[in-house]
């Protein structure tokens, strides 16, 4: 997948059940999926620094890192 498809693939399950965690400075969401056909477990997570206002997303594929991208928010 580019990172195209797999940050529309994240926008498009923004809405599952995550787990959030907000630490004052920094707040964390992730989302644990299991629903690729093939079995494949997907893992988004995104983390936004309020100091240096940045967000980072992380995607993995069955425990492998496929995408890392850090912007400003």
């Amino acid at each position: 997948m580019t990172r195209e498809q797999i940050l529309k693939w994240c926008e498009e399950r923004v809405k599952l059940p995550c787990s959030y965690d907000d630490g004052g400075y920094t707040s964390t969401s992730s989302y644990h999926v299991r629903e690729w056909p093939n079995g494949d477990r997907y893992e988004y997570r995104s983390t936004q620094d309020r100091n240096t206002n940045i967000e980072t997303v992380t995607v993995k594929i069955n425990g492998e890192t496929v995408l890392t991208d850090t912007s400003k928010c």
